[in-house]
């Protein structure tokens, strides 16, 4: 997921204030979980400086081999980045060239 920029999220906070939260999310673009996460942290973009860890070059190896508990203890890290790994993984896998 890429970071949403502070023009989007301005125009979100705009369409809040007359829309319900699927209605922005629909005519925005972004995801309505999102907008909620927009709305819980005052409509401010996220830090693009924000650390994320990268994706282990391994990871797609053991991905389909082990349960998410055993990849958060192989990697030692938390099962929201497990998630986020592995729906970086099939993003890759979606866009890749003849598949």
């Amino acid at each position: 997921m890429s970071a949403i920029p502070p023009p989007l999220c301005a125009r979100a906070e705009l369409l809040a204030r007359a829309h319900p939260i699927a209605t922005v999310a629909e005519l925005t673009g972004i995801d309505r979980g999102t907008v909620y996460a927009l709305r819980a942290r005052g409509w401010r973009a996220l830090d693009p400086g924000r650390n994320r860890r990268a994706r282990p070059t391994d990871f797609a190896i053991w991905s389909g081999r082990e349960s998410r508990e055993q990849l958060r203890l192989r990697y030692r890290t938390g099962p929201q980045v497990i998630q986020r790994w592995r729906h970086e993984l099939a993003e890759r896998e979606r866009r890749a060239p003849g598949a």
